[in-house]
């Protein structure tokens, strides 16, 4: 195996992400928001382990089913929150160029969200 070339990139955004989320999830604790809090807890649990590594295929499961899950789940009312997906979509939208697809478990998911025009960077 060689050395993935996107590894350090990739690795960038998901910094970026667990920090945005991480301010967030700061700011709704202090105005009471424990709902949101939990929400955003649960987007961003899996990205130490995508960070540290393992199988590069397990990449595409943030895309294909857990940004969906969270979308589905944040409430847009909160200024705040359609804020912080202003500031993910580019992030997600780099993300996506630089996670593999082909042999992931999640691939055919992935296949079927993109052919249906889902666009992660769309918020």
């Amino acid at each position: 195996h060689g050395r993935d070339p996107n590894l350090s990139r990739r690795n960038e955004l998901y910094l970026r992400i667990l920090n945005l989320g991480l301010l967030r999830i700061r700011g709704a604790a202090y105005d009471g928001g424990h709902q949101h809090c939990e929400i955003e807890a649960d987007h961003l649990h899996n990205i130490p382990s995508y960070i540290a590594g393992g199988d590069a295929a397990h990449h595409l499961y943030y895309l294909a089913k857990e940004i969906p899950y969270y979308l589905d789940r944040i409430d847009r009312t909160v200024a705040a929150n359609v804020d912080l997906l202003r500031w993910y979509a580019p992030l997600w939208r780099e993300l996506e160029t630089l996670v593999p697809v082909e042999g992931s478990p999640w691939e055919r998911d992935w296949r079927e969200l993109k052919a249906g025009g889902w666009d992660c960077g769309r918020v």
